[in-house]
């Protein structure tokens, strides 16, 4: 009686990691680039993010900007005097690596429009509210207010944000974006 041989203790071929969900399309336009931000919040994605941003380390000619509400400007002026792409990062990576896996920030955008759409700009504002079941007692859960993206073209063609604005709707009741970002700054 002979005994066969079976595949058994063979290797086999890798599989892909799992990269987690991506819907980054490569922003070809203003509006990609906006589609492409609201994706990767939700999505948990810092990579995605970042690549919305301009960064003069990727050969872009502009560097982002990031201006504050004037109340969040007032209380924390030493960390929103030098933001750069890097505090985005920074800020973004916490953001997320402080909120469960199983949870997904909230992100929407109202009345939003482009108030200038040139081949070479486009300005885009909208109404924001953003809820995060973050882990951080210290920061609140709920933020609104108005954001305006100037979004450029770069040289390979892609669009990116170069400067963001934040602006109080609500700042008697809700704290807006910025306070988010100086509270996870350091």
């Amino acid at each position: 009686m002979g005994i066969s041989a079976c595949d058994m203790f063979s290797t086999r071929n890798p599989e892909e990691p799992d990269r987690g969900k991506s819907s980054y399309v490569p922003p070809t336009s203003p509006s990609i680039v906006v589609s492409n931000f609201i994706s990767a919040i939700a999505e948990k994605n810092v990579e995605n993010y970042l690549l919305c941003f301009a960064d003069t380390s990727k050969s872009d000619k502009f560097y982002f900007q990031f201006k504050p509400t004037a109340d969040a400007f007032s209380l924390y002026s030493s960390i929103f005097a030098n933001w750069s792409i890097h505090s985005e990062r920074n800020y973004f990576n916490k953001l997320i690596n402080n909120i469960p896996a199983d949870i997904l920030p909230q992100i929407s955008f109202k009345n939003t429009r482009f108030e200038v759409l040139l081949p070479d700009s486009a300005v885009f504002v909208a109404d924001y509210e953003l809820n995060i079941k973050h882990l951080i007692n210290s920061v609140k859960k709920h933020f609104n207010g108005r954001l305006q993206f100037a979004i450029y073209p770069r040289d390979n063609g892609l669009w990116s944000i170069k400067s963001w604005y934040d602006y109080d709707v609500n700042k008697d009741t809700v704290q807006s974006w910025s306070f988010l970002k100086a509270q996870l700054a350091n």
